[in-house]
Formats: structure tokens, sequence, C-alpha cells
């Protein structure tokens, strides 16, 4: 995907800048450029996808080759849906798929420039400002069918109307799809946590495209990516396997993370656009989330954690003396005891401590901008990867 690289200012100012291009692209194909687009999705071609650019332009093509992608990947053969549906459906299956893309790749450029809770929701805030592309395409229907009102009319006539849906017709729907988040996200805590190592171990190089699943029963699941084409809900990142022997397993697990972060937060919204949440709804459904830490940040404070204990640890075996080693060794399944009940705390005690551990950051060294907070740094990761493709440091 040309100019996947051209990466935004390390800001909330210029992460939405970025979004802001990508999404006017995507409002030209869905509009003015509409039946150009329409033509380009040819279900005779293969696996197509709709990329929106920060230069305001649009362009229908193959997936990233790249696996995993550098970037979250919009959704896949939009193309074999196009003549099965009515064309305004399709076009409106498309811009809700659109839409949980655009918020996805904003998040995966917050969560690699270390946005806190106060940036992320300022971020939220600046894009929720705006009409969705499923709004803008519905309300464009809606008034090329009824001349007597504007799209911007019909738009607060939506808000007014989504806002009492909430409060008398559904009340359940924003807890339904923040439920269905909070589970996803346990699922993926334990493949990060207390079952990383099967978790590692099911990543195999040796296997086709995985992709790392969160189910709503808070379980995690690694499997292919979905055969419907195209997927009912946004997918993971494809081929995480693949970069897992090239690099530090600490870096790997962050990249998995950073990916998650921003795929979670796709599958909510591409719920809250099925449910037609509005604005009001969108940001009451994004508070509860950035409520919680996010997985790279709980991933951080457990490497953290792991990288002091480790140092703690070796501080106190260099004083001991030879004569304690017979003690040592009664002592190692009193030991082994009590690591195994610390490790079922792990997850939790990291979401717990994330923020505590943002007081010890020093400068990257690497010269990015980026603050890290465990040895080795974040920014390595993406130093790590510069062979395979993924980028360095913008």
């Amino acid at each position: 995907m040309a100019g996947a690289r051209n990466y935004p200012r390390q800001t909330v100012e210029g992460v939405f800048r970025d979004f802001e291009g990508r999404r006017a692209g995507m409002i030209k194909a869905f509009t003015t450029d509409f039946e150009e687009f329409y033509e380009q999705c040819d279900p005779e071609e293969e696996n197509l996808c709709l990329y929106g650019f920060p230069s305001e332009q649009w362009k229908v093509d193959l997936p990233e080759e790249e696996v995993p992608p550098e970037l979250p990947e919009p959704t896949i053969g939009i193309n074999f849906a196009r003549d099965g549906m009515h064309k305004m459906d399709w076009l409106a299956l498309v811009a809700v798929h659109s839409d949980a893309w655009l918020l996805a790749v904003a998040f995966y450029f917050a969560s690699r420039f270390r946005f806190g809770k106060t940036d992320r929701k300022c971020l939220f805030n600046m894009i929720n400002d705006l009409p969705s592309l499923f709004e803008v395409v519905t309300c464009t229907a809606e008034k090329k069918s009824s001349s007597s009102e504007t799209m911007q009319s019909k738009y607060e006539h939506e808000e007014e109307k989504s806002v009492q849906d909430m409060e008398g017709g559904d009340p359940l729907s924003f807890e339904e799809v923040f439920r269905d988040f909070k589970g996803r996200r346990a699922g993926l805590l334990k493949a990060f946590t207390t079952e990383f190592e099967e978790f590692y171990q099911q990543c195999d190089p040796e296997k086709e495209n995985v992709c790392l699943y969160g189910i709503p029963s808070e379980q995690w699941e690694v499997d292919l990516p979905e055969e419907e084409v195209p997927p009912e809900l946004p997918h993971p990142a494809i081929g995480i396997n693949f970069a897992r022997d090239g690099m530090h397993k600490k870096d790997w697990l962050s990249l998995v993370a950073v990916h998650s972060d921003a795929w979670l937060l796709a599958v909510a919204f591409n719920f809250g656009a099925r449910f037609k949440f509005n604005k009001t709804n969108r940001e009451r459904l994004f508070d509860e989330i950035n409520n919680l830490p996010t997985l790279f940040e709980v991933v951080e404070s457990s490497i953290q954690k792991e990288v002091k204990k480790k140092s703690s640890s070796s501080e106190n075996g260099s004083n001991e003396s030879t004569s304690n080693l017979k003690d040592g060794s009664e002592s190692q399944g009193k030991d082994a005891e009590v690591m195994q009940m610390q490790s079922k705390k792990e997850a939790e005690d990291s979401e717990e401590s994330f923020e505590d551990e943002r007081n010890m950051e020093v400068h990257c060294a690497g010269g990015c901008g980026l603050f890290c907070s465990f040895v080795g740094s974040i920014c390595g990761m993406w130093q790590l990867t510069i062979g395979n493709g993924y980028g360095p440091c913008p």
C-alpha cells in the first residue's frame, strides 16, 4: 500500500490530521467518485480493499503482501459482496467497515506514540465531532430521496432519534457492546500474561497466516483468518506468527498488543455502527473503554515489573554466600508455589500499576521521540523490524 510509511506527527493534532485526510479520501469514493469506485470493485477480481490516504485520496487495491501488515488493514473482499446487494446497501456496509478501519489506524498510532488516557480522549472527541462515514452515506441517500431535508438537518434528526432510542427504545445495546469488548479484552489479556507461553508456541512461523482472536467468553484463539469475505467483523492482524522469531520475545508481544488494541476498538465500533450509535452513544462507549488500560499498557507494565524483578534477584543472588545454596534448594518447592499464585494475579496487578510505571520512564536513546519504560525500549520494536519492512521510528 503506497504511502503507508508517511507517519503523522506524534501529537494528537498530527494523528487527527492523518485521520481527516484518510476520511476525506473515502468520502470522495462514497460520494463524488462513487461510480468510479463501484466499477473498480469488480467481483471478478481478487480480494480487494478500500484504502484512504492522508492526502485525501482513495484507492481500491489488493491487501498488503507484507504480514503482519504495518498498519491495520481495511476489510478484505468488499468486491465480492457488491453484486449480491442493493447498491446503497453495499455502500453502507463498506462505510461501516471503513469507519472501523479509520478508528483502528488512528488509535494504532495513538499506541505507537504512547498517548495516555487524556490524549486518547482528546483524539476521540475530535474524531467524534465529525459525522461517521456511515452517517454521511445514509444522509446522502436520504437527501437524494427526500429533497425537503438537507444533509445536516437529517444528521441532527438522526442524532435526536438515536438519543431517544438509547434512553427508552433499546437500553441494552450500549451495555452489550461494552460487555462484548470486555470479554474479548479479558481473553487477550490471558494470552499476553498467564497463558503467554502457550500463545507463543501456537504462533509457529511454520504455519500459515494466523491471527489472534479475543472471544467474548474471555477466551482467546490463534486461528486462520475468516474464510468469509468480506468478513462479518473486522479481522485481527494477519500473519503475527511470521514476525515471531525475527524479534525479541517481548518486542513481538508488544507489537501484537498494539495491533490487538486497534482490533478491539474496530470491533466495538463496528457493533456501534450496526446499532446506529450516534455521537452521544459513541462517546459513552469510548469513555468506558478508555477507563481501562490498553493491552499495550498492561504488557508494558508487566515487562517492566519482570525486568525489575530479575534485576533485584540478580543483585540478591550475588550477595549470597555459597553456604546458602542448600537452603535455596530446599525452598524451591515453596518458591514455585508462590510464583504460581502470583502468576494468577499478574494481569490484574499489571493493570493496576501501569500508571505508576510511567513515573519511571526514560527517554528513548533512538531519537524517535517516544518514551519507553522498559529495557530495550518500545521503539526498539520498530527498529528491530526495519529489515522486515515494518518501518523505523518516525
